[in-house]
C-alpha cells in the first residue's frame, strides 16, 4: 500500500467525495470534480510546426545536412507504411535499417520498435512471432517508456507477436499504475469492476478510479483541455464511472475557462439542453461570446436553436457574430486548421536541391521498388526542366517499368508520343499503357490509350480502338468527377448519389480535385464533427495540389466582401506554402479583386513572371496581354525563350509558335502533342497553330480530331455540361422522401425527423400538414426526450396549418407539461401561453399565469414581459400593477421593446 501513497497524494489535490460500491456494480457512483482554479488561456492553438508527412518535406533549396536526411527518412517510412505497409514491407524494412545507421538516436530501440509497427501494419502477425521481435521488447523492458511498456501488455495480452501472458501483461500494467500512468489505472479499474482483481494492488476500487481521473487531468499546460474533456467524456459515457451530466458540464466548464474553443461552446450546449445545470442565460451569453472569441461560428441550425431557446435575442447575437473575429457574414471554412509554412520562393528551380541527392541514395538500395526512381525521374524533371531533363528522365523511367512501376509505364509513354511519327516509339507506348492496364489495373492507363488513339497518333482519330478504351475507362468508374464550384456545394445526395459517392471515394483516395470538392462539401454540412474536420484539413495539408484547388474554390465560392478577402488571404497563405506553382492562381485573384490598384498590378507582373519562368504558358500568356501596350509579345516570347525551351508546358509551346524557326515550330508542334489533354480547347490550339504557320493539311486535320471528341456538348449557352446530360439517361435515384420512408419502415426513429421537415414546408412539393402531424404524433410515441424537445421547437416555428393539424393528433398541453415539469424554461413559457389562448375552465387561466412566473423566475425575458401583462390586467390572478412594473423593468432592462411600450403604456394609464 506504500507504494501507492504517491499516486494518492496527486488526488488528493482534487476536491472529491467518491461513494464506493460493491465489485459487481455495473458502473461506478465517484464524484470527480475540477481544481479551483482561475479562467486563463493555457489552450491556446498548437504554433508548433509538426513534422511533415509527405515525401518531399525539407526538399528546398540547400544541403542536404544529415538531419534533412533522417527527416526524409522518417517522413517515407511513415508515408509507405500508411500508404500500404504491406506493399512496401521490404522496402520501409531497408529504409528503418538505413535511419538505424545515420541516426544514433533511432538505433536499438526505437528501431525495435518500428519494425515491430511494421509488421503489425502490414498484417504480418505470424512473421512477427518467428523474427522473435517481441521478446526481444520484453528483454530491453526497462529502457520503454510507460506507455510503450502497457502497448507490450498488451501484446502479451492479446497474443501479438508471442505466445499469451497474462500474468506478465498484468504485472506491466501495475507496475505503470504505480508510476500513475492514467491509462494503466484505469485499465486496473475496469477490470475491478469487472469483479476480478490485479495481484499485489491492494488499492480499492474508488481509489483506483480516482488515481485515473488526477492522472488523465495532468500537468496545467496547452493541452489541459483535451484531458479535461476525455473526463467529461467518461461521465458522460457511463463506461467506469456511472453517467453523470453534472459533473461533465462542470469539467467542460473548466476546459472552457482554461481556453477551450469548443469546450465553451458545449457549455452552452449543456445549458439550452438542461443536461446537468439548470439553464441561465448570462452564463449562455458569456460562453457564447468566449467561443466566438475564439474562432467557433454557429451554423444556422445552431444559431435557430439559440434563438429559440430565447437565451439571447436576435439583435444581440447579431452583435456579438458582427463584432467576434473574422465577421458575421463569414461561410464555414476549415482553412483556420490548415497547417501551412513558408517555403523559400526562387526565381526558377534550382539544378540540385536537398529531396533530389536524397532520391539518388535511397534509389541506390537493392529493396527500392520502381516508385522511387518514378519520383526521382519527376524531381530531374522538376529541377532541370521538362525537356533538358528528358534524357536523364527516361533512364530512370526505364529502370522504373523494370521493376514494375505502373506510373513510369504511363510516364515514359508519353515521352514516346512525342516522337508520333516513328511507327516504333509508338508501338512501344501502346504495349506500355497496355501492360499498366492488364497487369496492374491502372484505369487512368485507359484514359491514356483513349487519348493516344483518338488525339496523338498520326492517322488520329481512330474511333475504333479510342472507343473501345473511352467506354472502358467509363466503366472502370474512377474517371474524374469534373464539377463547376456553385454545383459542388449545392449537389444533392438524393438526385445524384453515385456522384457523391464518387466524390467521396476519390477524395478518400486523395485525387487533388475531388478532395477540395469533398471539403467544401463538408465544411458547408452543420453534421461535420471537429473530429472530421481536423482529418480532412491534415489531408489537405499533405497535398500541394489540392491545396490550390481548395484555394481557388474558397475564391470561387466567396459571397461576401469579407469572404473575398479571407479566400484572397488564404491563397496568398498557400502560394508562400507551396510556391510558385500557386503565384498564377493568385495572380488571377488579385486582378480580379483590385487590379486597378497599382501596387496590385506591380505584384501581379511579378508573380506571373515568377510563374513564367517555370514554363507555365498561360502566366506568359496572361502577362503578355497584361503588358501590350508598353511591350510587343514577341519581346514577351524573348524574355522567356530560354525557360520555354527548357521547361514550357503546353501553352508556352503554343504561344512560341509564331516567333520561333520553321524546324523548331515542329518541334515544338511535336512537345506539344506529347503534353496535350485530349479535349476541345487544345485541339482548337494545336489548330490555331498550325493555321499561324500556313500548314492547312494539318488544320484540317485537327478540325476532323476535334470532331471525333465525346466530350464538350455544344449546349454551353443553356448551362448543360456532359455529366448533367450523362445523368439524364441513366434515370432517378430514390429521393429524399422515398429514403428516410423507408427507413422509417424500417424503425429507424430519427427518420420522422426528415419526414417531418419535408412535409412541413410550404416552400416544398412534398407539403403536406396533415403528414407532417402523422410524423410528429409517430416521433414522440417512439422517441426520447431529446426527440420532445425537438418536437417543441419545430411546433413554434411551424406554418399555422401544422400547427393545427399537429393539434388535432397531439396532446399539446401535455407534451408542454412534460417538458415543463423537466426544467424547460422555454416549454414553461409556451404552456403558459397555450394555456391562456385555449382556456375553457377556470383553472386555465390561473395555472398559465403559474408557469408564466416560473418561467420568468428562471430567466426567460419573453416570460417576464407576458407576466407582467396578466398581472396589469388581472387575467387569471388579481390586479398587481405594482408587481407588472417590476416583471416589465426587468424586460424592458434586458432590452425587450414591447416590455417598454408596455411599461409607457401603463404609466399613461395611471397618470390618467
Amino acid at each position: 500500500m506504500t507504494r501507492i501513497l504517491p499516486c494518492l497524494l496527486t488526488a488528493l489535490l482534487v476536491a472529491l467525495h467518491p461513494t464506493p460500491v460493491g465489485a459487481q456494480a455495473r458502473t461506478l457512483d465517484l464524484v470527480f470534480m475540477p481544481p479551483e482554479i482561475e479562467p486563463r488561456d493555457l489552450c491556446l492553438p498548437a504554433e508548433a510546426d509538426p513534422a511533415p508527412d509527405d515525401a518531399s518535406a525539407g526538399a528546398g533549396d540547400g544541403v542536404l545536412t544529415e538531419a534533412k536526411r533522417i527527416a526524409l527518412l522518417a517522413a517515407d517510412i511513415r508515408r509507405y507504411q500508411r500508404e500500404d505497409a504491406a506493399r512496401w514491407f521490404d522496402f520501409i524494412d531497408a529504409l528503418i535499417a538505413r535511419r538505424e545507421v545515420l541516426d544514433e538516436g533511432f538505433a536499438g530501440m526505437p528501431a525495435l520498435l518500428a519494425r515491430v509497427e511494421l509488421y503489425i501494419d502490414a498484417g504480418r502477425l505470424e512473421a512477427l512471432e518467428a523474427a522473435g521481435l517481441v521478446p526481444q521488447l520484453r528483454q530491453r523492458l526497462d529502457e520503454l517508456s510507460t506507455g510503450r511498456q502497457l502497448t507490450l501488455a498488451q501484446f502479451h495480452l492479446t497474443g501479438i507477436g508471442t505466445p499469451p501472458d497474462p500474468e506478465f501483461a498484468w504485472g506491466v500494467i501495475r507496475e505503470a499504475a504505480f508510476a500513475g500512468h492514467p491509462d494503466a489505472l484505469m485499465m486496473i479499474a475496469r477490470r475491478q469492476l469487472a469483479g476480478e482483481q490485479v495481484p499485489e494492488w491492494d488499492a480499492p476500487l474508488d481509489l483506483t478510479a480516482t488515481m485515473a481521473f488526477s492522472g488523465m487531468l495532468g500537468q496545467m499546460n496547452a493541452s489541459v483541455c483535451r484531458r479535461a474533456e476525455r473526463i467529461a467524456r467518461e461521465f458522460d459515457d457511463g463506461g467506469l464511472v456511472a453517467p453523470n451530466p453534472r459533473i461533465a458540464y462542470a469539467w467542460r466548464r473548466f476546459a472552457a475557462d482554461m481556453g477551450g474553443r469548443d469546450a465553451a461552446w458545449r457549455v452552452v450546449g449543456h445549458h439550452l439542453g438542461n443536461r446537468g445545470v439548470a439553464r441561465d442565460n448570462s452564463l449562455i451569453a458569456h460562453y457564447l461570446e468566449v467561443a466566438l472569441e475564439r474562432g467557433f461560428r454557429p451554423d444556422a441550425d445552431q444559431a435557430a436553436r439559440l434563438l429559440a431557446s430565447d437565451a439571447i435575442d436576435a439583435p444581440r447575437l447579431r452583435d456579438m457574430l458582427l463584432f467576434a473575429p473574422g465577421g458575421a457574414d463569414t461561410r464555414p471554412t476549415l482553412a483556420p486548421l490548415l497547417q501551412l509554412s513558408v517555403s523559400p520562393q526562387g526565381p526558377e528551380p534550382s539544378r540540385a536541391s536537398p529531396y533530389l541527392q536524397y532520391l539518388r541514395e535511397i534509389a541506390a538500395l537493392d529493396a527500392a521498388p520502381g516508385r522511387v526512381f518514378t519520383e526521382l525521374a519527376e524531381e530531374v524533371l522538376l529541377r532541370r526542366g521538362r525537356w533538358a531533363g528528358e534524357a536523364e528522365a527516361a533512364a530512370l523511367l526505364e529502370e522504373a517499368v523494370r521493376r514494375a512501376d505502373p506510373e513510369a509505364m504511363r510516364m515514359l509513354a508519353g515521352f514516346f508520343t512525342r516522337h508520333r511519327d516513328d511507327p516504333d516509339r509508338i508501338d512501344r507506348a501502346v504495349d506500355l499503357l497496355g501492360e499498366a492496364v492488364s497487369r496492374f489495373g491502372l484505369a487512368t492507363a485507359m484514359d491514356d490509350l483513349d487519348a493516344l488513339f483518338r488525339c496523338r497518333v498520326p492517322d488520329a482519330p481512330q474511333t475504333g480502338p479510342a472507343g473501345h478504351w473511352a467506354r472502358a475507362y467509363r466503366a472502370a468508374g474512377t474517371g474524374a468527377v469534373f464539377v463547376n464550384p456553385t454545383d459542388v456545394v449545392a449537389l444533392d445526395p438524393f438526385a445524384t448519389p453515385d456522384l457523391v459517392a464518387r466524390i467521396q471515394s476519390q477524395a478518400l483516395e486523395g485525387r487533388t480535385a475531388s478532395l477540395a470538392n469533398h471539403l467544401q462539401r463538408l465544411q458547408m454540412d452543420p453534421m461535420t464533427t471537429e473530429r472530421a474536420r481536423r482529418y480532412w484539413a491534415d489531408r489537405l495539408d499533405n497535398s500541394e495540389k489540392a491545396l490550390e484547388e481548395y484555394a481557388k474554390l474558397e475564391f470561387e465560392l466567396a459571397t461576401g466582401v469579407g469572404d473575398r478577402r479571407r479566400a484572397i488571404e488564404l491563397l496568398r497563405r498557400v502560394y508562400l506554402h507551396n510556391g510558385v506553382t500557386t503565384a498564377l492562381d493568385l495572380a488571377i485573384a488579385l486582378i480580379e479583386s483590385n487590379g486597378r490598384d497599382p501596387q496590385v498590378a506591380a505584384e501581379v507582373e511579378e508573380l506571373l513572371t515568377l510563374a513564367g519562368n517555370r514554363g507555365e504558358g498561360a502566366a506568359i500568356r496572361l502577362l503578355a496581354r497584361l503588358v501590350a501596350d508598353r511591350r510587343p509579345m514577341r519581346q514577351t516570347y524573348a524574355a522567356f525563350a530560354a525557360q520555354i525551351e527548357a521547361r514550357g508546358d503546353f501553352l508556352a509551346l503554343m504561344f512560341a509558335i509564331p516567333f520561333v524557326e520553321p524546324e523548331v515550330a515542329a518541334d515544338y508542334l511535336g512537345r506539344a502533342v506529347a503534353l496535350m489533354n485530349c479535349g476541345t480547347k487544345d485541339v482548337v490550339e494545336m489548330a490555331d497553330a498550325h493555321a499561324v504557320l500556313n500548314d492547312a493539311e494539318a488544320v484540317l486535320h485537327w478540325q476532323r480530331v476535334g470532331l471525333a471528341m465525346e466530350s464538350g456538348n455544344v449546349l454551353a449557352k443553356l448551362r448543360l455540361t456532359d455529366r448533367q446530360m450523362e445523368s439524364y439517361r441513366q434515370g432517378r435515384a430514390p429521393d429524399e422522401y422515398e429514403v428516410y420512408t423507408r427507413a422509417a419502415l424500417d424503425g429507424d426513429v430519427t427518420a420522422y425527423r426528415q419526414l417531418f421537415r419535408l412535409t412541413a414546408n410550404p416552400a416544398l412539393e412534398t407539403f403536406a400538414p396533415h403528414a407532417a402531424a402523422g410524423y410528429i404524433a409517430a416521433l414522440l410515441d417512439a422517441g426520447d426526450e431529446g426527440d420532445l424537445r425537438w418536437v417543441q421547437a419545430q411546433y413554434r416555428d411551424a406554418p399555422d396549418g401544422v400547427r393545427v393539424a399537429v393539434a388535432r393528433v397531439v396532446d399539446l398541453r401535455g407534451l408542454y407539461r412534460r417538458a415543463a415539469a423537466a426544467g424547460d424554461v422555454r416549454s414553461m413559457l409556451e404552456l403558459g401561453l397555450l394555456l391562456r389562448d385555449t382556456a375553457s375552465d377556470g383553472d386555465d387561466l390561473p395555472d398559465s399565469a403559474r408557469w408564466l412566473k416560473k418561467a420568468a423566475d428562471n430567466g426567460s425575458i419573453p416570460a417576464m414581459r407576458e407576466l407582467g401583462q396578466v398581472l396589469a390586467y388581472g387575467i387569471g390572478v388579481p390586479r398587481d400593477r405594482q408587481g407588472a412594473m417590476l416583471w416589465l423593468e426587468k424586460a424592458t432592462a434586458a432590452g425587450d421593446e414591447q416590455a417598454a411600450r408596455l411599461v409607457r403604456l401603463l404609466g399613461l394609464l395611471s397618470d390618467g
